[in-house]
């Protein structure tokens, strides 16, 4: 497994079916991507001594990621979601007063420094944070959030990369937008970039078709102006995504994969972040990063979850990308 110089910091946890138990949290499932893809992402969470911790604990021995950066926190409880079935489709109970809402930071920053080190010793590659909102919503979280988050971007060329993944009622929206504004990379979805143009008091929506490689998309660039990121990734569903810079021109922009055998789409946007995480550390062109990502986003939304049963299902696109 190679050493890289991703740290993911968020929720993992186990969502409840009726039928069934499944290890989720967006966090979690691209740090097991990075790791099938064969990189030694750091993944900072935290879990209780339950069953669910223990699910949890044989999801990072089966993709052997480093056990140290996820705390136990026996007086907590791990993180779930109570899933509702019925006949409008899912509806989704997250628990509060979780586990991955109480990281500790101390041990936290402990492992990041140590992870540093080694990936200095070992790997060129730029140091990315990852992150979403919803391991953001308990305040001891948060505040280790911020440390970590500092003591990340001390390093040369770091960037915070946010996949926003909004939960509305578990994040203040002020939150979500501080965290916006600090980002260096956003990836959103199309329907939560209208969200966030809302919040940014930008009036005029987004047309929810492909845009064209080398267009400036207007509502984009007022958005841009009052964040820092230099580059926004948009995914559009089954039409593709698209790669945006500091002043809302489309540097790139693909189109979805056709021909694929549709499950469910559960997972899709983690996949999509992860290949772009990949990418970043390999430093693969923009073109042939949202060409691979929505490859892999189309491949997950052909099994069904978030994740393979099987590892040798990443065996393909580390031999064909050569990673």
């Amino acid at each position: 497994m190679i050493q890289s110089s991703v740290v993911v910091f968020g929720e993992a946890l186990v969502d409840l079916f009726k039928d069934g138990l499944v290890v989720g949290g967006a966090p979690f499932n691209v740090a097991r991507h990075l790791a099938g893809f064969g990189l030694h992402p750091l993944f900072i969470s935290a879990i209780s001594e339950d069953n669910a911790g223990d699910l949890i604990s044989q999801e990072i021995k089966r993709y052997q990621l480093a056990p140290q950066g996820v705390q136990i926190l026996p007086n907590m409880r791990t993180g779930t979601v109570q899933v509702h079935e019925n006949a409008q489709g899912h509806q989704f109970e997250i628990m509060p007063n979780c586990a991955y809402d109480a990281i500790e930071a101390n041990a936290a920053l402990a492992y990041v420094s140590a992870f540093n080190k080694a990936s200095a010793k070992t790997s060129a590659q730029p140091k990315i944070l990852y992150h979403g909102t919803l391991g953001l919503r308990g305040s001891v979280s948060y505040n280790t959030f911020q440390a970590v988050c500092t003591q990340v971007k001390a390093e040369p060329n770091a960037n915070v990369f946010l996949d926003i993944n909004w939960r509305a009622g578990h994040v203040e929206q002020a939150v979500a937008v501080q965290c916006l504004k600090d980002a260096d990379i956003i990836k959103l979805s199309i329907e939560e970039l209208q969200m966030v143009l809302v919040w940014f008091k930008v009036l005029v929506s987004c047309e929810s078709k492909l845009p064209a490689n080398g267009t400036t998309e207007r509502p984009i660039q007022r958005l841009m102006a009052q964040i820092k990121a230099h580059l926004l990734l948009i995914t559009y569903g089954e039409l593709g995504s698209a790669a945006f810079n500091q002043d809302g021109f489309c540097i790139s922009s693909a189109p979805a994969l056709s021909g694929t055998d549709m499950v469910d789409t559960v997972g899709a946007g983690d996949a999509f972040s992860s290949v772009m995480l990949l990418a970043l550390t390999q430093h693969w062109p923009i073109e042939v990063a949202l060409q691979r990502a929505n490859e892999f986003a189309a491949a997950v939304c052909g099994i069904r979850g978030a994740t393979p049963s099987d590892l040798a299902f990443y065996q393909k696109y580390a031999l064909v990308w050569e990673i």
